[in-house]
């Protein structure tokens, strides 16, 4: 099988939930899409190079997972225009050694650190990494500048345990960040509403534009930030 770039590809059976649409992928990170039942391919934006693509599986015409070498996983919700790793997000408390399960049961006025990361299990840098985490403001109450990242120059890896990453985002171990949108990868901003922060971003989201944020190859990228309880 080729692309319209001539482009060969080892692919897996074709799936779709259609009679037309289907995706095939292979070597150096490709993925093919055709619309018409495989008469023409045409090329999909991958975030990853250099990853030798092994599987496809579509449980509808929008939501699709891509598995690779090294451990890749990839995710799209709209048929492909967008594909992503996938994003944790946990609730901890300070001293913790695991993440809180779910649902979270704590009093009001607890303080609990939320932790959001994504892990890059290929050998490239993923580019232009953005987050959108919207916070309910019945249910918790920001806590002014607590927003620390992984540091830059040695993140965790993307093999770290949950508690590593954890640590990796520690105050005097991770990276302070303002609150304000001045130019680091994140901010805590007030969008309207209930007075206080509801929305925290990570990179170049739309309306609240951060520095850009990328994942080192084989790395962990974390942002923590705690809030207590109403």
């Amino acid at each position: 099988m080729a692309d319209q770039t001539g482009r060969m590809f080892n692919s897996h059976p074709f799936n779709s939930k259609d009679a037309n649409t289907g995706w095939a992928v292979g070597a150096s990170g490709a993925i093919i899409k055709t619309m018409n039942g495989g008469t023409l391919w045409f090329p999909q934006t991958s975030p990853v190079a250099g990853i030798l693509f092994t599987g496809v599986h579509f449980t509808d015409t929008s939501t699709g997972y891509i598995v690779g070498s090294g451990g890749t996983i990839l995710k799209t919700t709209d048929g492909g225009g967008t594909i992503s790793f996938p994003i944790v997000k946990q609730a901890w408390i300070a001293g913790g050694t695991a993440p809180l399960p779910s649902p979270v049961l704590a009093g009001k006025g607890s303080t609990i650190i939320f932790l959001i990361y994504v892990k890059n299990t290929t050998a490239s840098l993923i580019a232009d990494v953005r987050i959108n985490d919207a916070l309910d403001e019945t249910a918790f109450q920001y806590i002014a500048n607590s927003l620390i990242r992984t540091s830059a120059a040695s993140p965790p890896a993307n093999t770290d345990t949950d508690l590593a990453i954890f640590n990796a985002s520690a105050a005097g171990t991770g990276t302070a960040l303002s609150d304000a949108v001045d130019g680091d990868v994140a901010s805590a901003q007030d969008t309207g509403g209930i007075a206080g922060v509801d929305r925290i971003t990570v990179g170049a989201v739309t309306a609240q534009a951060n520095a850009g944020a990328s994942v080192r190859w084989q790395s962990t990228f974390a942002l923590r930030f705690e809030v207590k309880i109403k």
